[in-house]
């Protein structure tokens, strides 16, 4: 009963800090963000909200190869998600799959 124990507290507790590849990712996203080579996810969200009309429920800032892409989730006035990938940098829509 002990092994279980400390293999279960080890697999909770590990997963209360981030990996360090994912810690470095967040510290890389905050320093783009902080010099402008991003936008911010407040900025993309109205971008969302102008152009398909529905609002985010799901996103995820990250590297795809040396530019930023937001992976997005879009709930539509309709109910059907959109799953959009936006430049993080431009706003530009640079995929779009679902919805109407």
């Amino acid at each position: 009963m002990r092994p279980f124990i400390i293999i279960f507290l080890s697999a909770v507790l590990g997963g209360l800090t981030p990996a360090p590849a994912q810690a470095q990712d967040q510290k890389d996203a905050r320093e783009a963000l902080r010099s402008g080579q991003i936008m911010s996810y407040g900025e993309i969200s109205r971008i969302v909200a102008s152009q398909f009309g529905g609002r985010v429920v799901g996103q995820n800032l990250r590297q795809r190869g040396r530019n930023w892409v937001y992976d997005l989730k879009i709930l539509q006035q309709d109910g059907k998600v959109l799953s959009v990938i936006m430049d993080a940098r431009t706003g530009r829509v640079l995929s779009r799959k679902g919805g109407r």
